[in-house]
């Protein structure tokens, strides 16, 4: 009896250990736990079955219950907030290269009214409260309290009664369409130059611009890229930006400065970012990077701005970063000529190993998901939300993104014309949903999956014979 009881007691005990890891990970989606490619055990031949599972639990908590994907709800980011991975990582090591900053634990939206309090107390004095839905980072948690930073203050909001059910957009709200050219908002420019003092406003091409980088030939190079880049945008996409470019440029010579202007917004906070543009700002910094980092950092943020002025704010995440990767990774010339349908990036020796950057690390990077079949379906990756690409598996959404969009434009003559096609629907007004998406290109999603795949695969082998940087 002794023997049953003790053998009783230890399955017990190892069911509530199992229920209270279980819990924690509700609390903590964006672990690396949930990594299952991670686990030294598991070997890369069960990853695939194993990953989907994880990645479930991952998306239901990660963003909350209830909200749809922005397929179908326009997206959970704020239209204009936008971040750029760091560009340069080691091919073979997924998530490897340079972290700036600390990694956020979760994002939720805030509803209307929504308070901070000085304590996680229901009495406790209200420091801040919410003007209108925002999305902010959870710094830390207790219980049903988070701490989190709104409208600059440091607060505690209770999560239950603050955090809004519904998307800031709706659950299926069309597009506004083209939107004017934005000029900065006063504040955000004014916080943005704290970190230039004394620095004098000039233009990079058609755009105001403030630095306290002193390289004459690199900031002529960013000025040729920055007049440039709408031309290319047009070409590519066969879309009119509507109005004239109004938003400010802001160099940094120093990455700190940078960090100081991002941490001042909650929705960026912590992010591992090359470079945001938001409320008309444009924002990066020069040091440790190359003029050809600068120079794909400057298009894609540029790219956002183009897309607002031609497609409309509310875009799903994949089609507004995919467009903007898909420029901000091709190669630029030595006087500043984008070349849309190449790869930036060279390859160097690094021990026995090559360092690819740019674009061609995205192509290897996503060869790599394809061949452990870990890839996100095509269905899936249109109807992803703000919380999976400021996650664990953000670097692989952006390449995906990216490609993706390199596989319409290029990879197939068949879906070219209707993918543009698609882009004019959605800049008229009509739905840029995953739905619509997939009835534009007129191919089933499993058919689709198929033949990305293999495009992925033809252009690593271009990459890696030293083909790909070319169109």
């Amino acid at each position: 009896m002794r023997r049953r009881s003790w053998h009783l007691q230890a399955l017990l005990f190892a069911l509530v250990v199992l229920a209270g890891f279980l819990v924690w990970l509700t609390y903590h989606p964006e672990s690396p736990v949930l990594e299952v490619r991670r686990w030294p055990w598991v070997g890369e031949s069960l990853a695939p079955w194993l990953q989907p599972a994880a990645d479930r639990l991952r998306n239901v908590y990660g963003r909350g219950d209830g909200a749809k994907d922005p397929g179908e709800s326009a997206g959970a980011l704020p239209p204009e907030i936008r971040y750029l991975p760091p560009p340069e990582r080691p091919h073979g090591m997924p998530g490897a290269g340079p972290r700036r900053g600390p990694t956020p634990m979760a994002f939720e939206w805030l509803q209307e009214g929504a308070q901070a309090r000085r304590a996680p107390e229901p009495g406790a004095e209200v420091v801040a409260t919410a003007g209108e839905p925002v999305r902010v980072t959870l710094r830390e948690r207790r219980g049903e309290w988070a701490r989190v930073r709104l409208q600059r203050q440091e607060g505690w909001v209770h999560l239950p009664s603050a955090v809004s059910t519904e998307p800031p957009l709706g659950r299926d709200p069309l597009p506004p369409g083209p939107l004017p050219g934005r000029a900065p908002e006063p504040e955000v420019l004014e916080q943005a130059l704290e970190g230039l003092p004394g620095a004098d406003e000039g233009s990079l091409g058609p755009f105001l611009f403030y630095t306290d980088v002193e390289a004459p030939e690199l900031l002529r190079f960013l000025g040729a890229v920055a007049t440039r880049v709408e031309g290319a945008y047009g070409r590519r996409t066969g879309l009119l930006p509507r109005d004239q470019p109004r938003a400010a440029v802001v160099l940094y010579s120093r990455e700190e400065a940078y960090r100081d202007f991002q941490q001042s917004d909650a929705r960026l906070a912590g992010l591992d970012a090359s470079g945001h543009a938001g409320s008309g700002v444009v924002a990066f910094y020069r040091q440790g990077r190359s003029a050809e980092e600068l120079g794909g950092t400057l298009v894609h943020e540029l790219t956002h701005l183009l897309n607002r002025r031609a497609i409309g704010p509310a875009l799903p995440l994949w089609l507004d970063e995919g467009l903007s990767e898909d420029l901000g990774l091709a190669r630029l010339s030595p006087d500043g000529v984008l070349e849309p349908g190449s790869w930036s990036g060279a390859p160097r020796a690094q021990g026995s190993r090559q360092l690819y950057s740019g674009g061609q690390a995205a192509v290897l990077l996503l060869r790599d998901r394809a061949q452990q079949g870990t890839l996100l379906p095509l269905r899936r990756l249109t109807t992803t939300d703000g919380t999976d690409f400021t996650g664990s598996r953000r670097s692989d959404l952006y390449a995906q993104s990216a490609l993706f969009v390199r596989f319409l434009m290029d990879g197939d003559p068949a879906l070219e014309p209707r993918f543009r096609d698609f882009l004019q629907g959605v800049a008229a007004g009509g739905s840029a949903g995953s739905e619509a998406l997939g009835r534009a290109l007129d191919r089933p999603w499993a058919e689709l999956d198929q033949d990305f795949r293999a495009w992925v695969l033809a252009e690593a082998a271009r990459v890696e014979t030293g083909a790909g940087g070319s169109p």
